[in-house]
């Protein structure tokens, strides 16, 4: 039971860097200045039927993260939770139970990022009311991006926590303690 353990733990781990790695890209494009003038240079032309290959980039960037994030909040509302309930305290299991409830609100902030890209590539609409829906949408990003990184590093203390405990308990065994004569 304590290898299962800390295989869901190093897995979790493993999955919030490569999270992690995909906001970062998704941050990279969303303020790319660059990215962003061409962008604003065929904001005139924007129209369903044409949609840039900037937004289409990011919405491809942002589909693999949403798809990501919701497989991984799965795995961690339902082996993260019974690992903790199996090995954990019940204080270390009410903190996680607390975190999970967190899920809820970054799934409806990716669905509502999810949507401001979707309106922006497929709706025509006056440039400069494109221009301050862009901004917004990318100040969603970002916060909704530090919202998931500070998720991530408080479950990551829970599981350092649980790790340590999960090997001490093991480290007390009868069978390593035989071995250790």
């Amino acid at each position: 039971m304590a290898n299962e353990i800390l295989a869901i733990i190093d897995r979790i781990i493993a999955e919030h860097r490569t999270i992690r790695e995909r906001l970062e890209s998704i941050d990279r494009v969303a303020n790319d200045g660059e990215a962003m003038a061409r962008i604003r240079e065929t904001e005139h032309a924007f129209a369903p039927e044409t949609p840039n290959d900037g937004l289409i980039h990011l919405q491809t960037l942002f589909t693999t993260l949403n798809q990501g994030l919701r497989a991984h909040f799965m795995f961690e509302e339902t082996y993260l939770l019974n690992a903790f309930e199996q090995s954990g305290s019940s204080d270390l299991s009410q903190a996680l139970r607390i975190l999970l409830l967190q899920h809820n609100d970054l799934r409806d902030r990716l669905a509502q990022a999810h949507l401001d890209l979707d309106n922006l590539a497929l709706t025509e609409m006056d440039p400069k009311i494109w221009a301050q829906k862009g901004l917004d949408m990318r100040v969603h990003l970002s916060y909704t991006h530090q919202a998931i990184a500070k998720h991530a590093a408080s479950e990551e203390v829970l599981l350092r926590t649980l790790r340590a405990k999960v090997e001490t308990a093991a480290n007390a065994t009868p069978t390593n303690q035989a071995h250790a004569r």
